[in-house]
């Protein structure tokens, strides 16, 4: 199998991934109401191994992402508008957030993060309210995922079919030359913003 036919399968796993966390995200989010609702008590400790498993499942489905970017899988819209064939190995990982379809994503993954940290953390600290405390992000999660997968899916297929991305094949390669580029620049600038290194509180900083 050519790896342009295995990274097409992989996508279409990736979405299932997706689509199967985003289910897993809404039981989260009802397993205390029903373990209310039925008086089974034990039912609400389910949500931790849920969280867990919203987790595993959004990995995949961004590696699948990134793992597209990596061997031009141009059958990805998200890839053909954010990537080419002669961008750095470094700037195709980091265009995967330089569109809003990826960076919502990105999002999405750091919040599957925070909340399987929060169920190990919340065993010990408070474990009477963590099933509670998971529903609400079990319903955050199950939103955001909405928002991608019917509005801005990250795994939808190009209208034009493969092809060699957002610049042509004869483009001068390198980092800066293009759209591509200026994506992934933007898409790291975004990641560093959220440890405020690349906004504007630290251009400022530099001025001064």
């Amino acid at each position: 199998m050519s790896p342009n036919g295995l990274s097409l399968n992989l996508i279409e796993l990736g979405h299932f991934a997706a689509i199967l966390a985003f289910v897993l995200a809404c039981v989260q989010g009802l397993t205390p109401i029903a373990a209310r609702v039925l008086r089974r008590p034990e039912l609400a400790s389910l949500t931790g191994n849920l969280a867990v498993a919203v987790f595993v499942l959004t990995s995949i489905g961004g590696a699948t992402i990134i793992y597209s970017f990596l061997t031009n899988n141009f059958s990805v819209l998200v890839v053909a508008s954010h990537s080419n064939t002669h961008l750095p190995l470094f700037y195709k990982v980091a265009a995967l957030w330089g569109g809003h379809r990826g960076s919502l994503f990105l999002w999405i993954w750091v919040l599957t993060l925070f909340t399987m940290v929060l169920a190990f953390d919340g065993q010990s600290r408070y474990p009477e309210r963590l099933p509670v405390i998971l529903a609400v992000q079990g319903w955050l999660l199950a939103g955001f995922y909405g928002l991608s997968l019917f509005l801005s899916n990250p795994f939808s297929a190009a209208v034009s079919g493969p092809g060699t991305g957002c610049r042509p094949e004869s483009a001068a390669p390198g980092p800066g030359n293009g759209n591509a580029s200026a994506d992934a620049l933007h898409g790291i600038c975004r990641l560093l913003g959220a440890i405020r290194l690349c906004d504007g509180s630290t251009d400022y900083a530099l001025e001064e």
